[in-house]
């Protein structure tokens, strides 16, 4: 399973501390996290607003979560797609 991280904020802590995501990615080898370089060549990626959640499993795109709901549903929802993905 990769997460990518396409956010403006995201690109910005990794040229500040790319150790961080070098951390998360040992300790987490099945949940590695990468920064998207060029949009073009993500053509799975259909929107880049903030928050959406992609997944992928072998290069394929296997599950998307757009938004943030309020009182714990953006959490109750991201868990749901991990479940889903055998991942919680």
């Amino acid at each position: 399973m990769r997460f990518l991280l396409a956010s403006f904020a995201a690109l910005t802590a990794a040229a500040t501390s790319g150790s961080a995501n070098a951390a998360w990615n040992v300790a987490h080898p099945l949940a590695r996290m990468d920064y998207i370089y060029r949009q073009g060549d993500w053509t799975a990626i259909d929107t880049w607003s903030t928050p959406t959640f992609y997944f992928f499993r072998n290069g394929k795109p296997v599950g998307k979560l757009s938004g943030w709901a309020p009182g714990g549903e953006g959490e109750r929802a991201l868990r749901g797609e991990l479940e889903k993905l055998g991942l919680h």
